[in-house]
């Protein structure tokens, strides 16, 4: 992904509630209760803003890859 890449908005708000979430349990040492809904919603929306066209399949692999630590094993074969 680009630097300069600009993400739609709903996709932004979930990165964000995710750094978030992931921040708050660095600071407090309190194990976050809700971080898997975080992370599927992450992983939805990402994949529905490349499907409805509003990111590229290198940009959808790269969030995949930076935030959920997937790697796409089937583009690896």
């Amino acid at each position: 992904m680009r630097n300069d890449a600009i993400l739609p908005g709903f996709l932004q708000r979930d990165i964000d509630a995710l750094l978030e979430a992931e921040l708050q349990e660095k600071e407090t040492g309190k194990k976050c209760l809700h971080m898997d809904c975080l992370l599927d919603e992450v992983y939805g929306s990402v994949n529905a803003a490349y499907w409805d066209g509003l990111i590229d399949k290198k940009t959808a692999e790269n969030l995949r890859e930076k935030y959920l630590g997937i790697i796409e094993p089937l583009q690896k074969l």
